[in-house]
């Protein structure tokens, strides 16, 4: 019995044909791909040289702070493996910001000032705004000008609210402490009565015109916090004249006499002295008609502790000044040394003489 061959038609052969050539095809595209993905990189292939194209700082594009405080910057370089990484920071305003070479910033005063960062390789750049609050300096200064204020006094006295003062005395005001950065402006209610004439170095001057009350204002100013106002209630009486009287007399040259001397009315002066008036020095001669002077011994007192006796004068000193009459009491007293010192002379005074 013969076998029978079954013939393929062409075209079905010629299908399998393509059908055996494209799975050939991706099955070598998808070995070379896998070789590729999964191949170990060589370091010594990677580019030696690559460049950066940008840097930016990480984060939102301002940072607020507060006087003093410190803050580390952080920034990205892209292409994150660019070969010279090296970067430089600056401030726009050192006196509010500083940064340092490793991007750490402090809050120096308040204001903003921009912090930019510039790569080495490119020329590549970026900037971030830094936001120092004025909470703190508020706070700062307005603690300054209350204490500046506090330490105002008033002709070189302690200051208060009210103050009387004459119509022929000075009025001055002074400040220890004067804050620079705060104005300090000082005004009168009333300039007919007390004027004020200039402030410098902390010390106002016035000019008093007239009696009156008048409210003398100062308020301090500064562009970072409310105005501070001190009122003083100024009251400007008339001038008190003290009535001219004489006010004490000092004897002067009185000394240790002997017993039996005369005493020179020539060698004793008066010092008087006057509440409104200039001092002045008189002689005893001839101030009195019937003024002598004695020394003996049994008209005085005795002092037994000094072994001498003391003898003592009560007059009234009288004169006229601008039509006025003024008169004074005072006490001549001087002591009398006996010729013979011993206890028993002083002691029996009365039986000798």
């Amino acid at each position: 019995m013969k076998r029978r061959i079954l013939k393929m038609p062409i075209w079905l052969f010629t299908l399998l044909c393509v059908l055996l050539a494209i799975i050939l095809v991706v099955g070598i595209t998808i070995a070379v791909i896998y070789f590729i993905w999964h191949k170990p990189i060589d370091p010594n292939s990677v580019p030696t040289d690559v460049k950066v194209e940008s840097v930016e700082f990480n984060g939102d594009e301002s940072l607020i702070l507060n006087i003093g405080d410190e803050y580390k910057l952080e920034y990205t370089i892209l292409p994150k493996n660019a070969k010279n990484q090296n970067v430089t920071f600056s401030s726009s305003d050192d006196t509010i910001v500083t940064v340092d070479s490793n991007g750490l910033v402090k809050a120096i005063a308040y204001g903003n000032a921009k912090i930019e960062i510039t790569t080495q390789d490119g020329n590549m750049s970026d900037t971030i705004m830094i936001i120092v609050k004025m909470e703190q300096v508020i706070k700062d200064l307005t603690e300054e000008i209350e204490v500046s204020i506090a330490s105002i006094t008033v002709n070189n006295s302690e200051a208060t609210s009210s103050i009387e003062i004459d119509l022929n005395s000075p009025l001055s005001f002074s400040l220890d402490n004067v804050v620079e950065e705060a104005s300090y402006t000082w005004t009168s209610s009333d300039p007919n009565i007390l004027k004020v004439v200039s402030f410098d170095d902390g010390n106002l001057v016035t000019s008093i015109l007239s009696t009156g009350t008048v409210t003398l204002t100062l308020t301090v100013s500064s562009d970072y916090s409310e105005d501070i106002v001190k009122e003083f209630t100024i009251t400007i009486k008339d001038s008190e004249v003290e009535e001219l009287s004489i006010t004490s007399i000092e004897v002067m040259g009185l000394v240790d006499y002997y017993e039996g001397s005369v005493i020179d009315l020539n060698t004793i002066s008066l010092l008087i002295k006057y509440s409104n008036h200039t001092s002045k020095v008189v002689s005893l001669f001839g101030l009195y008609d019937d003024l002598d002077l004695t020394t003996n011994i049994a008209l005085c007192e005795i002092c037994t502790d000094c072994n001498k006796a003391k003898k003592t004068y009560n007059l009234t000193y009288k004169e006229i000044i601008d039509g006025k009459e003024l008169s004074f009491d005072y006490t001549i007293e001087y002591f009398i040394i006996p010729l013979m010192v011993d206890n028993m002379k002083l002691t029996g005074l009365n039986s000798i003489y």
